[in-house]
């Protein structure tokens, strides 16, 4: 009876250490990530400046996560651009005409 009561305690207590263990190797990976996203985010930083350095950014830069934002047709206004500031030129002569209306 007594070893019956003393392998279940036994294996009760190499649960709870086995729990312990899992908890704390947890806790050591979010505090590892964390790190890492520093380092990563560093890095981009150092990255983006190599390439100015070289003379491969924007257009060339393949830094992790870069995407290029730049104006390919700086001064000409393209198809895209076109055609949103007429859907803004639309919604903003819309609601010019509704606030005319509702002055009479």
């Amino acid at each position: 009876e007594t070893m019956k009561a003393n392998k279940a305690l036994s294996a009760l207590q190499h649960k709870t250490r086995m729990m312990k263990a899992l908890q704390s190797s947890r806790a050591c990976m979010k505090e590892d990530m964390k790190e890492r996203v520093a380092v990563q985010n560093k890095l981009h930083d150092i990255c983006i400046t190599m390439c100015k350095e070289l003379g491969a950014f924007p257009e060339k830069c393949t830094c992790p996560g870069y995407k290029d934002t730049t104006d390919k047709t700086p001064g000409v206004m393209t198809w895209d651009e076109l055609l949103s500031y007429m859907d803004d030129v639309a919604e903003a002569s819309a609601t010019a005409i509704k606030g005319w209306k509702s002055l009479r």
